[in-house]
């Protein structure tokens, strides 16, 4: 939904770049990437930080019950949410980049 937002506040910007020479596949792209940021963002910081809080906790409650407290990270697993995470962003990206690619710059650019 804030993808949506955003691609319509910043309509006069999209046409802006329409104008000096951008692409519709650029404009797609910008908007993708514009997706695709945050969510980079937050695998590079909750991955690493969430791996290491669910070993500490599992070490903490592992010697409270008494049980082995060798915690397996399973890597794959941790790929797959990434994967699917930069995926998603891609693809919900498409139909606002797109939005944001029909942009009519004259009419938009009119009033400046």
């Amino acid at each position: 939904m804030a993808l949506i937002v955003s691609v319509r506040e910043h309509r006069r910007s999209y046409a802006t770049l329409k104008a000096i020479g951008f692409t519709r596949r650029q404009i797609v792209g910008s908007v993708t990437w514009q997706s695709m940021t945050p969510i980079a963002v937050s695998l590079v910081l909750a991955l690493p930080l969430g791996t290491a809080l669910g070993r500490w906790w599992w070490r903490l409650l592992a010697q409270m019950i008494g049980v082995v407290d060798s915690a397996v990270v399973p890597a794959a697993a941790l790929v797959t949410v990434a994967t699917v995470a930069v995926v998603a962003a891609g693809l919900i990206a498409i139909g606002p980049g797109l939005r944001a690619a029909r942009t009519p710059a004259a009419a938009l650019l009119r009033g400046e």
